[in-house]
């Protein structure tokens, strides 16, 4: 199978999504850092400025979804009806809360608080972008898949917090894995849907899905195997690289496994029913 037959139209929303778990996750996972005694400095402006940048260039890349930018502004109007609208809201934000953190001379008492705003306008950013996606239509985002993108921020952002202070406190190991054995349950219950469902509905990426076993592997070893490993050696750029690399085949995976419920594949379905008398 060679790469170039995997077409994959949501290839900004990857970048998008990937990069929009990765700075929330640092945003969010601040105050949970504090009380594990990571960072001991409060400030973080370089914290508040990869949130920036992670997210502000999640924002850029997702306008390269859209077929005319501006309809970005017409989703705003939105804001609290729609789950699209309140993501766009909330990253907006969520990036121009961590640019003032970045970028402003501001009193150490004032920062805390203002990282608190953060924290908050990301955990909105990262919930909004559960509901986006939890879909009818779409047979493998429904239910508790939906939510998959919880576990990975908040690995990468204590893992960030804890390369950055350069120690290595027990509770945050403990807490990392404990994410690293959720992250693994809900990538367990996915993969099964995947295996339920394909054949109930319609596949969106035919090529893909024939190599899922091989995405499923790799997304398996980086963030099951691999990164743990980094994280209980103390290896914490190299696990946060690995972390990253694992979020995006991540996204990968989610729209290119991706079976749709389609007038034709209900039809089938029912003759199936009919034909032998076996509910699918």
């Amino acid at each position: 199978m060679k790469l170039r037959q995997w077409r994959l139209d949501e290839g900004p929303l990857v970048a998008f999504t990937a990069a929009a778990i990765a700075g929330g996750g640092v945003a969010v996972s601040r105050p949970l850092a504090w009380m594990l005694g990571l960072p001991p400095s409060a400030p973080g402006r370089n914290a508040a400025l990869a949130v920036f940048l992670l997210v502000g260039g999640g924002l850029l890349f997702s306008l390269l979804h859209l077929g005319r930018p501006g309809r970005m502004t017409l989703a705003v109007r939105k804001t609290g009806r729609n789950a699209l609208s309140n993501e766009v809201v909330f990253a907006s934000i969520t990036a121009v809360a961590a640019l003032v953190i970045a970028a402003s001379p501001l009193r150490e008492s004032w920062i805390r608080p203002l990282w608190g705003l953060l924290s908050l306008a990301a955990c909105g950013l990262l919930i909004s972008l559960s509901w986006v996606y939890s879909i009818p239509a779409q047979l493998v985002w429904k239910g508790l898949p939906a939510f998959a993108p919880l576990p990975p921020a908040i690995l990468f952002g204590l893992t960030m917090h804890a390369a950055v202070a350069n120690v290595r406190p027990d509770a945050a190991v403990r807490w990392i894995l404990l994410l690293i054995a959720i992250d693994a349950v809900l990538w367990i219950v996915r993969s099964l849907r995947v295996e339920i469902v394909r054949r109930l509905g319609t596949v969106v990426y035919a090529e893909i899905m024939t190599a899922r076993g091989r995405v499923a592997g790799a997304r398996f070893a980086l963030l099951t195997l691999l990164f743990p490993v980094a994280v209980l050696s103390g290896a914490w750029f190299t696990a946060l690289a690995v972390l990253g690399l694992g979020i995006l085949v991540d996204r990968f995976a989610f729209y290119g496994l991706a079976v749709r419920q389609t007038s034709e594949s209900e039809v089938a379905r029912v003759e199936t029913i009919i034909r032998y008398g076996v509910r699918i």
